[in-house]
């Protein structure tokens, strides 16, 4: 006697041919849905290197507005040169805390764009 042999109904046939399909297209839609979010992630990584270059540049420009400010300031009638020496180094003081505060940020270092 040879063994009973499982049969699959044309039901259980079709089903598996819709599950097959569905998980096919679910997996290719995933795929070109991860191709996009990589295309606009790249996309946003751009436009933030760009923000960040441009706000690097306005700092520079605040900079140089703090150091021209200094520069057509009179200095007061009848200084003395201790005065003087006293109101150059507040002046570099200041200048160094620009240079500090309007330092240009490294925008290539915390903004990598994705490969």
């Amino acid at each position: 006697m040879s063994p009973p042999r499982e049969v699959i109904t044309p039901g259980a046939r079709y089903s598996i041919a819709v599950l097959t399909v569905l998980v096919l297209v679910l997996t290719t839609t995933s795929y070109l849905l991860s191709l996009n979010a990589i295309r606009h992630a790249n996309h946003n990584t751009v436009s933030l290197i760009q923000l960040c270059q441009t706000i690097n540049a306005q700092r520079g420009r605040e900079v140089a507005f703090v150091e021209h400010l200094f520069a057509v300031t009179l200095a007061p009638a009848h200084e003395t040169a201790a005065a003087r020496a006293r109101r150059l180094r507040e002046n570099a003081a200041v200048f160094a805390y620009a240079q500090r505060t309007f330092a240009p940020a490294d925008c290539h270092h915390a903004i990598a764009p994705l490969p």
